[in-house]
């Protein structure tokens, strides 16, 4: 973390600007990273820089990873109960395989196209 401070968009002043801000809430923040992608190492370095007490910060962590379980857990109940069903007839199948199928090749079709005009704007 040494690298950061010796920047200039990190300084002692924004250093306490952050612990204004977010020093009531970084458990939250913690939690709520916890659902958002990207978010996490961000939150995480933050409550580090501020201080927060690692014994709760595992604590929320464990909480918010022990939701975000039972979600999934959740939505996989819902997709093999009700979703699934509904691939088991070969029409689906068929119809699903086709789909895939013109999906792999379409992209395939922009990337190829995408990468031939790079190469010839580069010459």
């Amino acid at each position: 973390m040494g690298f950061l401070v010796r920047r200039t968009w990190v300084d002692l002043e924004r250093i306490h600007e952050i612990k204004q801000r977010f020093g009531g809430h970084i458990a939250w923040a913690s939690f709520v990273a916890r659902f958002l992608p990207g978010m996490r190492t961000i939150v995480y370095v933050s409550a580090g820089s501020m201080r927060f007490h690692f014994g709760w910060f595992v604590v929320v962590l464990f909480v918010a990873a022990a939701v975000q379980a039972y979600l999934y857990l959740l939505a996989a109940d819902f997709i093999s109960a009700h979703i699934l069903p509904y691939l088991k007839s070969k029409i689906t199948q068929t119809i699903l395989a086709a789909i895939l199928i013109g999906a792999v090749i379409f992209l395939n079709r922009v990337f190829t196209k995408r990468a031939s005009s790079t190469i010839k704007s580069h010459v």
